[in-house]
């Protein structure tokens, strides 16, 4: 059967219409291998392709899809050493520091973790309130650690901030190298755990800490913090995960009346000589010293 000469001419015309329309849309598109997707279909399937524009929408900073929130991200150690990241590392205080520094960062609107915001999170403890107040010379109730966290408080305004830091919080290296000194000084006091006393002055060791001059402003060098860490301490060795209760347990739960009464903070007692002589007298005895103070409410037992 012959085909007309019209027929084939028609036919010629669709061929090369399809073929136009082929060369004008495949450059639109990017093949999926590319991109680094995985294959899911055989080899007999046909090739994904993505559109070139939505390859173009994704490395533009401004109209990217934000990350998903994630607490933190930290890095793992060298080959040989401790995770850090490793929550079985730290007593349950220490790491509550470091779940809160996601928090922290998302406040002042940082998105990476450097040691000046770990060193603010850890001035909220306290056992490091206790420390550093020890190591001035002064009070637990004194000023002192409101205006040392205030210091604090301004380097971390000083960092660099993200707008819309949102999405997971990556540690940075000086962090890195603070909970690094805190493993050392872990395992200088053959501890078991690292605790906050160990990351607080893993950030005093930091350069960035160092170069403020927060401690010689406030009168605190590395060894009377250190001295000041033993005596709170009381040559107790970190064995549990919650050493931090058993810290100065008198000083935290009780009064000391003599203290007191040698810088004349207790109000003095008037018209009970007699009372108090045979109070002394009863409490003095070396045997059948059982003594029962009797009377009604508000006479001065």
């Amino acid at each position: 059967m012959m085909i007309p000469k019209r027929m084939w001419c028609i036919a010629l015309i669709l061929c090369l219409s399809i073929e136009a329309t082929l060369s004008f849309t495949a450059p639109s598109f990017i093949p999926a291998s590319q991109l680094g997707m995985a294959k899911t279909r055989s080899s007999q399937a046909a090739c994904s392709y993505m559109p070139a524009a939505r390859r173009l929408r994704n490395s533009l900073p401004g109209i990217r899809r934000p990350a998903s929130i994630a607490p933190l991200r930290m890095q793992t150690g060298a080959p040989g050493e401790p995770n850090i990241a490793n929550q079985e590392l730290y007593t349950e205080k220490a790491f509550a520091i470091l779940q809160n520094l996601p928090a922290v960062a998302e406040r002042y609107k940082q998105q990476f973790l450097e040691v000046e915001l770990l060193l603010f999170a850890s001035l909220q403890d306290e056992t490091v309130q206790r420390i550093l107040s020890k190591a001035a010379g002064k009070g637990a109730f004194s000023s002192l650690m409101s205006q040392v966290a205030e210091a604090v408080e301004s380097l971390v305004q000083a960092l660099p901030s993200v707008s819309g830091a949102q999405g997971q919080k990556v540690m940075g290296g000086s962090m890195k190298a603070a909970l690094e000194e805190a493993l050392r000084e872990q395992r200088q006091l053959q501890d078991d755990f690292v605790s906050v006393e160990h990351i607080l002055m893993g950030c005093l060791k930091s350069p960035n800490i160092q170069k403020a001059n927060i401690l010689n402003r406030f009168g605190l060098t590395i060894e009377n913090v250190g001295a000041a860490i033993e005596e709170v301490r009381g040559g107790q060795r970190v064995t549990s995960r919650t050493p931090e209760a058993t810290y100065e347990a008198l000083e935290k739960y009780g009064r000391d009346l003599t203290e007191q009464a040698r810088n004349g903070e207790l109000d003095p007692v008037i018209g009970r000589d007699e009372e108090i002589r045979r109070t002394v007298q009863i409490l003095s005895r070396r045997t059948k010293n059982n003594p029962v103070l009797l009377g009604e409410a508000g006479v001065g037992k």
